[in-house]
């Protein structure tokens, strides 16, 4: 069945798949040597990686449209990447740093990390509003009950 979701909520039932599938593995794997049947939990895993597939696709293509601002939801997510990488490089370098010998004081980079830090929350806000505001369509498998209807 098509439906039409907020793109936030797409992102939710990937995670849930995604931990749904790792459950199946296991069973799979700890029933495999017992009298239990595991072929209806290996039917069942191929839909779930195959509905995996589609929702990862439909959220790939969500996340090529643009915010308000111009720039992709992409963008935000790769900057948010790279924005959270240098935070972390930052913070490692004032617990290590040695202010007689450094080339960077820690003002310098207790500045540079405010910002960092005011960045990170105002593109995680604006990919919140994003994805609760931008509606995408989703091939659903009703079989996988995804919405817990």
């Amino acid at each position: 069945m098509k439906k039409k979701l907020q793109l936030q909520t797409v992102i939710h039932i990937k995670n849930d798949l995604s931990r749904d599938i790792g459950e199946l593995q296991k069973d799979i794997i700890k029933y495999a040597n017992t009298e239990k049947k595991v072929d209806k939990l290996l039917i069942k895993l191929d839909k779930a990686e195959d509905q995996l597939i589609v929702i990862k696709e439909a959220i790939q293509k969500a996340n090529r449209d643009k915010h308000k601002s111009g720039k992709t939801n992409n963008y935000y997510i790769y900057k948010l990447s790279n924005l959270n990488a240098r935070r972390v490089m930052l913070e490692e370098l004032l617990q290590k740093h040695n202010p007689k010998s450094s080339q960077l004081s820690d003002e310098e980079m207790k500045e540079e990390l405010a910002t960092i830090l005011s960045e990170i929350t105002t593109i995680n806000s604006s990919l919140r509003t994003f994805n609760s505001d931008h509606k995408i369509a989703v091939e659903l498998d009703e079989s996988l009950n995804l919405l817990n209807e």
